[in-house]
């Protein structure tokens, strides 16, 4: 028996079925419809027939314009491991009926047991463009090390403890991965019945607008208030509002920060404004994305670095950047 397999059965031991609801990838889906265009996608933890991301992709194949749909499944509790390939969709799929039907006709019985790290799966996931699925929280870890491993676009359904996984970390300390928009609180598990949590939330490297939030860091940086660690270089920030704006941002991407507090956490560009407004805040880093100074407006930056108004907002809408 291999370590897979080891792993797997103490992962079915675990109770680790959860079931994403239809509603919940509506809700959180359709910030990304764009991303999905002319794209292969790939749900490969999902059984066909029942999973709700495979029922989703299939019943919206032509609204987001996809190119492929590819699904598999892991054998477990006596269920068949199957493969599922759909390069187009005609017809009626909207009843459970007509749904399964059409399903039918596109799967087959895979060769090997339907791990998302096995060969037949990994040929799989090389044909696509992004992942998105809801893999087992157990297995987490090894499921992100092999999408970053073929570098894959994802959209993943995981605990928000996943944020201090060594692995996860990293990427999102790299600009790699960020959480996405919405928490997911309610999952079916196999008996029919509903399991709540409070902590599931969804990963990706998907744009989303959420991650272009501008966080206003008014606080300014002292080292009685923001003591370093003692075996790494970064301060400790409690709360968002306590995040210093003065504070090099290479620095607070290292940050002690709590899960709730990535949550909220972004870096875009090199400057913090997607558009201009005269009385909104502007922060400048230069390209190493050090931060360089806050001003209150453009008015304020103009002034102190000697720059005309419009050269100021031409710095920032073009994602240039100027020296203090």
């Amino acid at each position: 028996m291999s370590n897979g397999d080891n792993l797997r059965i103490a992962k079915s031991n675990k109770n680790d079925e959860f079931y994403t609801q239809y509603n919940d990838i509506i809700v959180e889906l359709q910030n990304y419809s764009e991303s999905f265009k002319n794209m292969v996608v790939y749900c490969n933890c999902d059984n066909p027939y029942e999973s709700n991301f495979a029922k989703y992709f299939v019943r919206n194949f032509n609204v987001l314009g996809l190119k492929k749909l590819l699904i598999s499944n892991y054998a477990i509790n006596g269920n068949d491991a199957l493969r599922t390939q759909i390069n187009s969709v005609t017809g009626d799929v909207c009843t459970e009926d007509t749904y399964r039907s059409f399903i039918k006709e596109h799967t087959e019985v895979s060769n090997g047991n339907g791990s998302f790290d096995s060969p037949e799966c990994i040929e799989l996931l090389k044909e696509a463009d992004i992942v998105v699925s809801n893999p087992p929280f157990s297995l987490f870890r090894d499921y992100v090390d092999l999408l970053t491993l073929y570098d894959k676009k994802f959209l993943i359904v995981g605990n928000q403890n996943a944020i201090s996984y060594k692995n996860c970390f990293k990427l999102i300390k790299e600009n790699k991965m960020w959480l996405g928009i919405n928490m997911v609180k309610e999952f079916m598990i196999p008996d029919g019945t509903i399991k709540k949590f409070g902590n599931i939330c969804w990963f990706t490297n998907l744009p989303n607008h959420k991650r272009n939030e501008f966080i206003d860091c008014w606080k300014s940086y002292n080292p009685t208030d923001y003591p370093k660690y003692d075996n790494y270089d970064a301060i400790n920030c409690d709360k968002t509002a306590d995040i210093p704006g003065d504070y090099d941002l290479e620095h607070l991407m290292a940050n002690g920060l709590s899960d709730s507090e990535l949550n909220k956490y972004t870096k875009e560009g090199t400057v913090s404004n997607e558009t201009v407004e005269d009385d909104e805040p502007i922060l400048v880093f230069d390209d190493n994305g050090k931060f360089i100074a806050k001003y209150a407006n453009v008015e304020e930056a103009s002034k102190a670095n000697g720059i005309a108004v419009n050269d100021i907002k031409d710095c920032i809408t073009t994602k240039k950047t100027y020296s203090k």
